[in-house]
């Protein structure tokens, strides 16, 4: 018996093939479909400058993969469908170089040394204080300002709305609206819902289809 969660990235991966040429394959379909979702993700988490965002649209793209090797052998045993987006690579590489500068007992904006090698922790922080600066380094904590208050997203809604967002207007959009999210998670309260679901919008920006 197939998930909800598998039973969306089928229909996702049916609309993607569907915009594909004829000689497309299902792995094209998903690796479409992995770039499309990546595109959102970097939307959101440049609009929030959150990093739980960009942390969400990771496990996200993992756990499209995941369940697309259902339905698309090749993708079995395989952490992404395909690279992970250019801004992502990017931000991995600036939190990598701050955590390293922490390290090295330093700040985490201190400028990266060249060619240093084998490096011994040699800045003016102690671990203690390098530890206590982390969590603003990463981005988590800044003026009273704290991600996780700030973040709303839940695994399930998000790929309700990705995908209730690019089927609109297809002959899959009946199967996924406002109302059925309501009846399937028991809300009772239109105006709440649509609240929560504009709330999901700002994980998972919706790109319309080309």
């Amino acid at each position: 018996m197939r998930s909800k969660r598998q039973q969306m990235v089928r229909v996702l991966l049916d609309l993607f093939m569907e915009r594909l040429n004829s000689d497309a394959t299902p792995l094209d379909a998903a690796l479409a479909c992995h770039q499309h979702c990546g595109r959102s993700h970097g939307q959101s988490w440049q609009a929030t400058g959150n990093p739980v965002y960009a942390w969400h649209g990771i496990r996200h793209l993992h756990h499209l993969c995941i369940d697309a090797s259902v339905f698309v052998p090749e993708l079995k045993g395989r952490h992404f469908i395909g690279p992970l987006p250019d801004w992502c690579n990017a931000w991995l590489i600036e939190q990598a170089s701050k955590v390293w500068n922490l390290s090295m007992l330093r700040h985490s904006n201190a400028p990266m040394p060249v060619g240093e090698g084998m490096a011994m922790p040699d800045g003016p922080l102690t671990p203690q204080e390098a530890l206590g600066e982390t969590l603003s380094a990463l981005g988590f904590v800044r003026g009273g300002w704290n991600a996780y208050e700030r973040f709303v997203a839940q695994d399930y809604l998000s790929l309700y709305v990705f995908t209730m967002d690019l089927t609109k207007g297809t002959r899959h959009g009946a199967e996924y609206s406002v109302r059925k999210l309501m009846d399937e998670m028991g809300w009772t309260d239109e105006r709440s819902a649509r609240r929560k679901i504009q709330e999901i919008r700002k994980v998972v920006k919706p790109i319309p289809l080309d």
